[in-house]
């Protein structure tokens, strides 16, 4: 993962430590979820609902 990247998860100003994915929809694609790359802080790669890129061993510093 490159260094200063920043957490997607709203509100949150943490630095990004993983990339892995959640389910959703973004606005305006309809009713169909997908799985979405997201970047996470420590505190919200335990989220429910976050799926943890595990095959990017990468993504630890």
């Amino acid at each position: 993962m490159e260094t200063g990247e920043q957490c997607d998860y709203k509100g949150c100003n943490t630095e990004a430590t993983t990339k892995g994915y959640v389910l959703g929809h973004k606005r305006g694609s309809g009713d169909k979820d997908s799985l979405h790359l997201v970047n996470a802080c420590d505190g919200h790669k335990n989220s429910d609902g976050f799926f943890e890129d595990i095959g990017c061993m990468a993504n630890i510093k």
